[in-house]
Formats: C-alpha cells, sequence, structure tokens
C-alpha cells in the first residue's frame, strides 16, 4: 500500500478512488476502497511559540500578524507545502484570513502557489530563494528616497541648517543603503551558496 501525503486525494485507476481522512493508518474499505487515514500534525509548544513568535516580529515591523504566522508555520511545517485548509486548521484561522494572508505573501513574492497533477486543492510554501530577492526588491527604493531627500533638502535650501538635518541623515543613509546593499546581497549569495 502506498502512503500520501496528509490533505491529498489521489485517484488509483486500478483499485478506485483514494481518499484522505483524518487519523489513523491506511485501511482497505469493504467496498474495495483504498483510504489512507491521516495523522494530523504533531505540534508542539515551541512549534506553536515559533509561530507566534514571527507574527509578533511581523507585526512590530508594521506588517499583518497574520502574515507572519502563516510564514511561521511554512518555514517549520512537514511536508514544507500545505493547503489553505491545512493552514486555517493549524493556524486557528478562517479560510478568508488565510486566503487573504496567502495571496498577500505571494504578491509579496514570499510564498508560491503549487498544484499538483489530478488536484483541486492549491497549497503553498516558501518560494525558493525567495528571501533574497525580496530584499533584493526592497534595495530598489533606496534610489527614489535618496533622491526625494535631495529634493527636500532644495526646498530647505534658505531655511536654517538644523532644519535640513533630518533630510540629511535620510539622504546619507539611502546613499550608504543603495552603494553598500547590493556588494551585502552578492557576498551572502557567495556564502550560501558554498
Amino acid at each position: 500500500m502506498m502512503r500520501f501525503e496528509p490533505g491529498v486525494r489521489i485517484r488509483d485507476g486500478k483499485s478506485g478512488p483514494v481518499v484522505a481522512i483524518p487519523c489513523g493508518e491506511p485501511i482497505i474499505s469493504p467496498i474495495g476502497m483504498e483510504v489512507f487515514l491521516m495523522k494530523k500534525p504533531a505540534i508542539t509548544q515551541p512549534m506553536i511559540d515559533f509561530v507566534e513568535d514571527m507574527g509578533i516580529i511581523y507585526e512590530q515591523m508594521g506588517l499583518y500578524r497574520m502574515a507572519g504566522r502563516v510564514i511561521g508555520w511554512l518555514l517549520i511545517c512537514d511536508p514544507p507545502q500545505q493547503s489553505p485548509k491545512e493552514l486555517a486548521a493549524v493556524l486557528d484561522a478562517s479560510k478568508g484570513a488565510i486566503s487573504t494572508m496567502v495571496r498577500w505573501l505571494e504578491d509579496s513574492g514570499l510564498v508560491e502557489r503549487l498544484r499538483f497533477p489530478g488536484e483541486r486543492s492549491t497549497y503553498y510554501r516558501i518560494k525558493p530563494g525567495a528571501w533574497l530577492e525580496v530584499t533584493r526588491a526592497k534595495s530598489t527604493y533606496y534610489t527614489p528616497l535618496k533622491e526625494l531627500a535631495l529634493r527636500g533638502l532644495a526646498l530647505l535650501d534658505k531655511k536654517d541648517p538644523e532644519l535640513k538635518n533630518r533630510l540629511k541623515e535620510m539622504h546619507a543613509l539611502q546613499a550608504f543603503f543603495e552603494r553598500e546593499i547590493p556588494h551585502l546581497l552578492e557576498r551572502f549569495k557567495k556564502e550560501y551558496e558554498r
């Protein structure tokens, strides 16, 4: 008998449909239908704490707490891809909240959508290489912010130099990031790929 990932419905042309339902071990039903009784993932308190802490960090960054919880779970779950239904169950969240967050995370580039042949469900996982790509994409804002700071400084040209300090700091930091972050990301990539 074959083992299937939790939550996956598969059809087997030889022995009829294979169905996944919660809790237990694989069995053969009386009518010859093979049924895989999936086990609910064992979720420990440290796992819950990890997921919740990721949510709190996201919230502190001004992002959605639920997005952080989804990312937290997708970073530690097994298998690494999860359906919206599985995410909702594990995170004790509504399907609507999960749907909104996975779309937002997909748009942000951190999460990708997966479909498997013969499957109706959609699955989500952390997109391989996403952390580097998202960081690189965000680094494109340094130049416009630097240029905006210059425009602000021009507006304050004949004003008290104390008034310019806010914009000088902004300009200097954005110029520094614009110059240094690409090198830092390349260095990270080389070190990570070793």
